[in-house]
């Protein structure tokens, strides 16, 4: 199957709709999206809408397509240097805040030691500062019913070309060992791995994020 990648800045009302049905599949036995989302099934949709609403105003929006049929069959999105999710007042109005004030105080408390554990595995093992000055990967996902077919492979690459045009590092986290190794294939390198509980209201589960990289090194270069 031929996968084309392209970069959207205003989708259609379909394209939208699509990718965050993709989007809530694919992360459906997410710990994190439960977690964010108290396992309420709307708050996941509407934190899912606001990611991306956020990513079309000042990130990278990338949609694997079918190359003959353009059926959408998966979704990145990426932020360059100098930027991240959420980190403008205008980004945070196109959802964030209005999901975030439906947060339970379980639910508060839980986001912001989330938050608080990243950035020190970030601080920890490469530096706060040379992630924002690098590209950074908040998520790709592939339509599970097209996984296997090279479609999450033409995302990343996709993302990876648009750091080496920056002549930066492109950073992300994989949440399990599986997904770890196939980023390792790619070419990425871990950096770092730190512990976090799920929700204890969903069962409290003992996960792990691994920070990884993705440079385009001189040897990779003098290859080509």
């Amino acid at each position: 199957m031929p996968v084309e990648v392209i970069c959207v800045q205003e989708p259609t009302d379909a394209q939208f709709d699509q990718l965050v049905k993709i989007l809530l599949k694919a992360f459906a036995k997410d710990v994190v999206v439960q977690s964010m989302s108290g396992g309420n099934a709307e708050l996941a949709r509407e934190g899912t809408q606001a990611i991306y609403r956020a990513g079309f105003l000042e990130g990278c929006v990338l949609l694997a397509v079918d190359s003959a049929s353009k059926d959408l069959l998966g979704v990145a999105l990426g932020f360059g240097p100098g930027n991240g999710l959420y980190m403008t007042e205008a980004q945070r109005a196109l959802g964030f805040d209005a999901v975030s004030a439906k947060y339970t105080d379980e639910m508060k408390q839980w986001w912001g030691e989330f938050i608080q554990q990243s950035r020190k595995l970030k601080e920890d093992t490469v530096g706060s500062d040379r992630i924002l000055q690098s590209w950074y990967a908040d998520n790709i996902a592939t339509d599970p019913a097209r996984q296997g077919r090279g479609v999450g492979t033409a995302l990343v690459k996709a993302l990876c070309e648009k750091a080496k045009e920056d002549g930066v590092p492109l950073f992300l986290n994989a949440m399990t060992e599986s997904n770890v190794a196939w980023y390792k294939k790619l070419g990425f390198e871990a950096k770092g791995t730190r512990e976090f509980t799920a929700l204890g209201s969903l069962g409290g589960e003992k996960c792990q994020s691994t920070l990884l990289v993705w440079e385009d090194s001189p040897k990779k270069q003098a290859a080509k």
